[in-house]
């Protein structure tokens, strides 16, 4: 069942879990077997990983909006995430010691 829903489900066609269903039925009579009841197809089709199953039926494109998001950035592990250039925006909250002076550089106090 697995290996039917990979190659019949979640392809570029985007066939209705209806249609791979009637399709694995078919090909389970053939053999002899008894298939499994259609709301077991479907509830292997939803245990399966959504972003893999967006990302072979819609694209990369399209799976963007599934992928894990990232809490912390690290240089070598995490991937280029969004679907535009500064989409995805991370802030440094630091604080600092700020000094504001006037235009003729006189010190207006420490914040």
């Amino acid at each position: 069942m697995e290996e039917h829903i990979g190659e019949n489900y979640e392809n570029i066609k985007q066939h209705c879990i209806r249609h791979a269903y009637e399709s694995f039925k078919k090909i389970c009579d053939e053999k002899g077997y008894k298939p499994p009841s259609n709301e077991s197809y479907r509830q292997a089709v939803r245990n399966r990983p959504l972003h893999e199953q967006i990302k072979k039926r819609m694209g990369d494109r399209a799976a963007y909006k599934e992928e894990p998001f990232y809490w912390y950035l690290y240089r070598e592990e995490t991937p280029p995430h969004g679907d535009r250039p500064f989409e995805i925006g991370h802030i440094d909250h630091t604080e600092a010691d700020v000094e504001l002076l006037s235009s003729i550089m006189l010190n207006l106090g420490v914040d």
